[in-house]
């Protein structure tokens, strides 16, 4: 039992040459310029942290002149920029091109997502003790300033307000019911949505509110379905033989 689940302790850590390595073709993953520059400022201020995956070849024939980045190829980037010469890195050992892709997008895709409230308690506090340190978070000051601003908001009370929210209901010449609802937001929050409205309104060309939202609700249901799912973008074709799997 103890032999498999150090079976599952995958790959050897490693100190390479950061010149010893190369980024593969294929990754999806893009960076913007600011999100680069705040990854400089990371490594700049905790040093290069955490590895760089790579693996050493595939599964059959020779390994590789340089192991190849399956996870880290912004970080490698980033170390190269500041003046490292070497980089920590997991090599994987040998792995064929399809399990290389699919960890590829496991490793970019499966480090969960913030809660929001936690997330803010937590910068909230950072600020309130060590606010130099909030320029080193990958966001824009002002995209910061807007989320901070939830922490200030009292959400018991708004939690109250919310429950009053059934209103007037009134039905159009075909008998549709519709109902006025309503919900108290960050002042932020309800511009961006306003905004997000009213261009839905511009691109579906459609004369009103209700129907703008309705496109909104829409989506995200969607959206949401696709992610709990696991749903596969529509571009991806299937082989006939994966057809057959997943059928």
């Amino acid at each position: 039992m103890q032999s498999n689940k150090l079976a599952l302790l995958a790959g050897t850590q490693k100190t390479l040459p950061i010149d010893a390595i190369e980024p593969n073709p294929w990754n999806p993953n893009v960076q913007s310029g600011f999100k680069f520059q705040k990854e400089l400022m990371s490594i700049r201020e905790f040093g290069f942290i955490d590895p760089i995956t790579v693996r050493s070849g595939r599964e059959k024939g020779p390994l590789f002149q340089k192991p190849q980045i399956i996870d880290g190829e912004h970080r490698w980037k980033g170390a190269r920029a500041v003046g490292l010469d070497k980089v920590h890195v997991l090599d994987v050992g040998r792995l064929s091109d399809d399990k290389a892709k699919v960890l590829t997008d496991v490793l970019n895709n499966l480090r969960g997502e913030n809660d929001p409230m936690k997330w803010t308690a937590m910068v909230q506090s950072v600020a309130d003790s060590a606010p130099e340190l909030l320029e080193l978070l990958p966001y824009k000051k002002d995209e910061l300033d807007t989320l901070l601003k939830a922490a200030q908001v009292d959400w018991d009370d708004l939690d109250e307000l919310n429950n009053e929210h059934h209103a007037n209901e009134k039905r159009d010449t075909e008998g549709k019911l519709y109902k006025k609802f309503s919900v108290s937001l960050p002042a932020a929050t309800m511009t961006q949505a306003a905004d997000l409205i009213r261009k839905i309104k511009a691109a579906h060309k459609l004369d009103n509110d209700a129907a703008a939202f309705k496109v909104l609700l829409d989506h995200a249901t969607t959206a949401l379905s696709a992610k709990r799912q696991s749903v596969p973008p529509p571009a991806v074709k299937l082989s006939s033989k994966a057809r057959r799997v997943t059928e």
